[in-house]
């Protein structure tokens, strides 16, 4: 009975006379608006409050990657075809696109100390089948300049608010030999890939192009996009990412397929792959995989 009473008086407001002093709660600190939030605000595309303003909009992206891995050269090559859709109210000259494998580069501007390779190399540009070639002559002749890890693309023709576009662009790079930038890296045996790909730049309601260079330990502001993903390693080789697998009955075995959906419909721990699987399909290069 003590303990029922204790507990309601605990849930009951405390007299004046029982009341103890409390510190006062700390006050956040000011936030300061920029020139740039505030005009978004008065067009109505943000709030004070956080929720998006009546008249938000974002861009969107469709990327379909195919990318082919070669261990013995140590070298990835990609070709990409990208639909994107401008959404925004503005009428684009150019677009921008992170090519990030370049903060390995000889002079390229880091704050931390990385393995040197040639970067990105990239082949072909061409934007709704028209070639783009690289130049530096100025900012209106429709082409492409390289600066950092930034690729200023200067369109063949302006793209008016509503417009779409199809980006095909082709590369290539020497992964760096772990750790890296301390997120990606190779052993020669092992190959952690990031920021594998071109990637456009967010094109936001504030700041127009966000062009912030990446320096090898810094985040990134990324724009959400749709994509489609072809991976083309040695046989044998086993590929980890995020997605969802559409072609697992051509590259899996009959049992591997059955483990597989074992993991899905159980709580218990299930490997899928084992190492002794892995050793099999090295032994059989050339036949079924994992």
């Amino acid at each position: 009975m003590k303990h029922l009473v204790c507990l309601a008086i605990l849930l009951l407001p405390l007299p004046v006379f029982a009341q103890v002093h409390q510190p006062s709660r700390p006050q956040p600190y000011p936030v300061f608006e920029t020139l740039q939030f505030r005009r978004a605000v008065e067009r109505g595309t943000r709030t004070r409050t956080g929720r998006p303003g009546p008249k938000y909009w974002q861009q969107y992206a469709k990327y379909q990657l195919h990318a082919t891995l070669d261990p013995a050269s140590n070298r990835l090559s990609g070709d990409a075809m990208i639909r994107y859709d401008n959404h925004s109210p503005d009428t684009l000259h150019y677009l921008v696109l992170h090519l990030r494998q370049n903060v390995f580069r000889a002079g390229a501007v880091r704050n931390t100390e990385v393995p040197l390779t040639d970067g990105m190399q990239i082949h072909q540009v061409a934007v709704n089948g028209t070639p783009l070639f690289s130049s530096n002559r100025n900012n209106f002749e429709p082409g492409y300049t390289v600066t950092g890890a930034l690729l200023w693309l200067r369109l063949p023709a302006k793209m008016l608010p509503g417009d779409s576009l199809a980006l095909a662009i082709s590369w290539s790079y020497s992964p760096p030999p772990a750790p890296g930038d301390g997120r990606q890296g190779q052993d020669g045996e092992v190959f952690f890939l990031g920021y594998w790909y071109p990637q456009l730049a967010v094109y936001d309601d504030v700041s127009g192009w966000a062009t912030d260079p990446y320096l090898s330990q810094s985040e990134f502001y990324m724009g959400y996009a749709d994509y489609d993903v072809r991976l083309t390693v040695p046989s044998g080789w086993l590929v980890a990412a995020t997605g969802t697998l559409e072609n697992s009955r051509e590259i899996f075995s009959a049992a591997t397929l059955a483990r597989l959906k074992q993991a899905t419909q159980s709580d218990d721990v299930v490997a899928v792959i084992t190492p002794g699987n892995r050793a099999d399909a090295y032994r059989q290069t050339g036949q079924q995989g994992l």
